[in-house]
C-alpha cells in the first residue's frame, strides 16, 4: 500500500499495515504490526508493534515502538527505540527506552538508556513549535559550552566532581536537584611538621 489515511472521526481497525505513509487523524487501532516510511497525523495509535523511519503523531500506544526519529505530544509504550532522537511534548510511560537524545517533559519510565535528556518546561505551544524551540536551546546550550571551554583559561589544579560526596536537596517528579558536598580533610591529608 502507497498510502493509508484515516479522516478525523472515524476509527480503523486491521491486524496488519504495511504503507509508505500512515495519515491519522482519527484513530488507527492494529493488533499486529505497523510498518511505514512515515507515520503523521494528529490522531490516536495503537498498535502491538510500530516500525517507521519517522514518527509525528499526538498520542501513540503501543507494545513495542522502533524508528529513527519521534516526535509525539504523548505516549505510552513497553519499549521505546529511537535510533536518532525521541520528542514528547506531554507525558512517556514506558518500560524501557533507547534512544540518543530524548527532550521529554513528564517521564515514567523504568530503564532509561539515554546519552542526553532534555527535561522540557510546560508550554501551551504546538508540537512542532515546542519541537523548533528544543532544538534552538539544545543549539544555544551546546554553543555556550564550547565557548566557554575555549575562552577559559587553562587551570591545572581544576578538581574534578568523580569521588564527591553528594545529598539530594529536592527530588519532584520531574527535576532533580543535587548538591556537591566538599570532602572534608582528615588528619591524614595534612603535612607532617
Amino acid at each position: 500500500m502507497n498510502e493509508l489515511y484515516i479522516p478525523k472521526g472515524r476509527t480503523m481497525t486491521a491486524e496488519h499495515i504495511e504503507a509508505n505513509v500512515v495519515h491519522v487523524k482519527g484513530i488507527l487501532v492494529v493488533s499486529g504490526c505497523i510498518t511505514a516510511q512515515k507515520i503523521i497525523g494528529k490522531g490516536i495509535l495503537r498498535g502491538d508493534k510500530i516500525t517507521a523511519k519517522q514518527i509525528t503523531a499526538d498520542h501513540i500506544e503501543a507494545g513495542t515502538v522502533c524508528c529513527d526519529k519521534i516526535a509525539v505530544r504523548s505516549m505510552t509504550a513497553v519499549e521505546l527505540v529511537a535510533r536518532r532522537s525521541a520528542f514528547v511534548s506531554n507525558h512517556l510511560q514506558a518500560e524501557y527506552v533507547h534512544a540518543p537524545k530524548l527532550m521529554a517533559y513528564d517521564l515514567e519510565v523504568e530503564e532509561l538508556k539515554v546519552p542526553r535528556l532534555i527535561s522540557l518546561r510546560e508550554s501551551s505551544r504546538g508540537l512542532l513549535l515546542s519541537v523548533f524551540v528544543a532544538q534552538l536551546q539544545s543549539f544555544f546550550g551546546a554553543l555556550r559550552h564550547w565557548w566557554s571551554r575555549t575562552n577559559a583559561p587553562y587551570d591545572s589544579k581544576r578538581q574534578t566532581a568523580q569521588d564527591a560526596e553528594y545529598t539530594v536537596v529536592h527530588e519532584g517528579k520531574q527535576n532533580l536537584h543535587i548538591r556537591i558536598v566538599p570532602a572534608a580533610k582528615s588528619d591524614t591529608d595534612q603535612p607532617a611538621a
